[in-house]
Parts: C-alpha cells; sequence; structure tokens
C-alpha cells in the first residue's frame, strides 16, 4: 500500500535541493534585471518626483550592478553553506556543533537575500508583488533548515548524555 504524497513527510534533503532551486531562481532574476526594461527612466522619474537633487542614470546602472552581486553571491553562499551542513554527519559534539553553525550561517544569508530584495523593491520603485515568488522561496529555505535543525537537536541530546 502506497502513502498519499500528502502524507509523505519531507525529505532530509528537501533544504538542500531547494537551496539549488532557489538559487536558479534568483540567478534568473538578475540575468533579468530584476524585471526593470529601463534603468534611465527610474532616474527620470525620482528626479521629477524630487527624490533625487540630479537625473543622473549612472547612480542607478551602479546601484543595479550592486544588488546584482549581492544576490548572487548570498544566494551562493545558502547553497554553500547548506551543502557544507549535508556533508557532515555527527559523531561528536564538535561535528555537531559545526554542522549547527553552517546551518546558522545558511539561514543568515536567506535574511540577507530578503534584505537585498527589499532594498530592490524601494530603490527602484517596482511593484512589490512581482517579487512574491521570491519572497517566498527564501522562507521557505528558512522553514525547512529550522526543522533540519530541529531534527538535528535529538543529536546534540544524544552527545550530552540525555535520554
Amino acid at each position: 500500500m502506497s502513502v498519499l504524497a500528502s502524507d509523505r513527510p519531507v525529505s532530509k534533503f528537501e533544504a538542500v535541493y531547494h537551496a539549488h532551486v532557489m538559487r536558479d531562481m534568483f540567478n534568473q532574476l538578475v540575468l533579468r534585471n530584476f524585471g526593470i526594461r529601463d534603468v534611465g527612466s527610474i532616474a527620470r522619474r525620482k528626479y521629477i518626483l524630487g527624490k533625487d537633487n540630479i537625473e543622473n542614470r549612472d547612480k542607478y546602472e551602479c546601484l543595479l550592478d550592486e544588488y546584482r552581486g549581492a544576490i548572487v553571491r548570498f544566494a551562493a553562499s545558502v547553497v554553500q553553506d547548506v551543502s557544507a551542513a549535508n556533508a557532515i554527519y555527527p559523531k561528536n559534539l564538535s561535528e555537531y556543533n559545526q554542522r549547527r553553525a553552517y546551518q546558522t550561517h545558511a539561514l543568515a544569508a536567506c535574511r540577507q537575500l530578503t534584505v537585498e530584495i527589499q532594498s530592490v523593491v524601494d530603490t527602484f520603485d517596482v511593484d512589490v508583488n512581482d517579487y512574491a515568488q521570491y519572497s517566498n522561496a527564501i522562507n521557505r529555505e528558512i522553514d525547512l533548515i529550522k526543522r533540519w535543525r530541529k531534527s538535528d537537536n535529538r543529536f546534540c541530546k544524544r552527545f550530552l548524555g540525555s535520554p
């Protein structure tokens, strides 16, 4: 008898798989310039609305490049940290702590991704609803890592001698 797909538990490798999928999503977003068609029109609009003193297209081009680099770097960091944590099979408390540190770094990179996406939305006045899928992907990865950490707590209890 088979188990319904909705009743199956989440795979232990779901966090690793989703991190790779998420990195690919962000790479595609960066390649599409965050959905921004014309940086010059954004510079003109900001100048007209009085948010900038001069119409400076180069400023927004530079910001766009910085956001691209940061998002690619943080997405890659999530994959690296999750993969490194998955490669450690704790046999003692120090290995457990090292694995936990990698998981913590992955969570921090996810949070930094959220901040960078919010900065893109704020800087370029794009529709926040266009980025909902990216926000949901980040939140899903955070949830998967937290569940993984929670399941790892049994290792810690065993190492500390708790029954």
